[in-house]
């Protein structure tokens, strides 16, 4: 029962542990980090990348396959609608982002002498909005670790593309 808690609080993003996660096997804290990554359901306040967005990933990766191997377009549908390419890359964006900005830090905290599980599960959760740690988000970590920690923590609240819109330039004009 205490595994199905910590089970649910990853996949929820909620946050709640009672025990030293720090004591987790590695192939658990993957686990964990794989659930904190794909988070809640769509429309939900959870974190990650959706679980909507994951079943998508998921049948859009054999699709993709078959477009390279036959070399010609073959339409995709999901749920009985037709999708096209422009949807494809539009809602695959954010786990594509979301994954490259964990894959990056992950050498950033490598680069501090932490081990690699712990770093990914630690950044996983920060971008996810989860709130779990194994130990490394401390006071005592680093101020780059902790200042990497909070951007992506920013980030993964806001998601990628509102943060890209209030970032560009618009040109507003007059009448």
């Amino acid at each position: 029962s205490t595994a199905l808690f910590h089970v649910v609080s990853a996949s929820t993003t909620t946050g709640h542990s009672f025990i030293d996660l720090s004591a987790f096997t590695d192939n658990m804290k993957l686990f964990m980090t794989t659930l904190m990554f794909i988070g809640g359901m769509s429309l939900s306040t959870a974190g990650g990348i959706k679980v909507w967005r994951a079943m998508f990933l998921f049948k859009t990766i054999p699709w993709a396959i078959r477009q390279f191997q036959t070399n010609r377009t073959e339409e995709m549908h999901l749920e009985g609608k037709k999708i096209n390419e422009g949807d494809v890359l539009v809602t695959l964006f954010i786990p594509i982002i979301f994954a490259g900005l964990i894959f990056v830090s992950v050498f950033v905290f490598l680069g501090k002498g932490l081990p690699m599980v712990d770093s990914l599960f630690e950044i996983t959760s920060a971008i996810s909005g989860t709130g779990l740690s194994v130990g490394i988000a401390n006071i005592d970590a680093a101020l780059e670790l902790k200042w990497l920690l909070t951007f992506l923590m920013i980030l993964g609240r806001i998601e990628v593309i509102p943060l890209l819109v209030a970032l560009t330039p618009v040109k507003l004009k007059g009448k």
